[in-house]
């Protein structure tokens, strides 16, 4: 993924980040935040669905640079958009923090099942 391709072509058709976030599903604030640049490894499934919102070709060829960034093939599975937005969090506490949320969300939910089982 070219960040300044997509900025190119959000430019070129005019389009917001809302438009976008709309035409391609993918909530709102993951759109901006791959825009703005704090997400920098996005999901590539994420990367294709925006660039299928902007009319780009959504394709799958990436960058040896893009691979050294992280950016890799991952099997595709529907998520819902709530599910994505924790996901985005989760790399936020990640990249901003330096936490690892990883084994943070495990012992939240590990928690959570113990709980439930009482």
């Amino acid at each position: 993924m070219n960040l300044e391709v997509l900025k190119k072509a959000k430019k070129e058709k005019r389009m917001t980040l809302q438009e976008i976030s709309d035409k391609s599903g993918i909530p709102k604030r993951t759109v901006d935040q791959i825009f703005s640049g704090k997400t920098t490894n996005p999901r590539i499934d994420t990367v294709q669905a925006i660039e299928r919102a902007l009319g780009l070709g959504g394709g799958s060829e990436w960058t040896e640079e893009e691979r050294a960034a992280g950016v890799v093939d991952r099997m595709s599975i529907d998520i819902t958009a709530d599910e994505d937005e924790v996901i985005t969090m989760l790399r936020e506490l990640e990249t901003r923090k330096g936490i690892d949320a990883r084994r943070v969300a495990q012992r939240v939910i590990v928690a959570m099942l113990e709980e439930m089982v009482k």
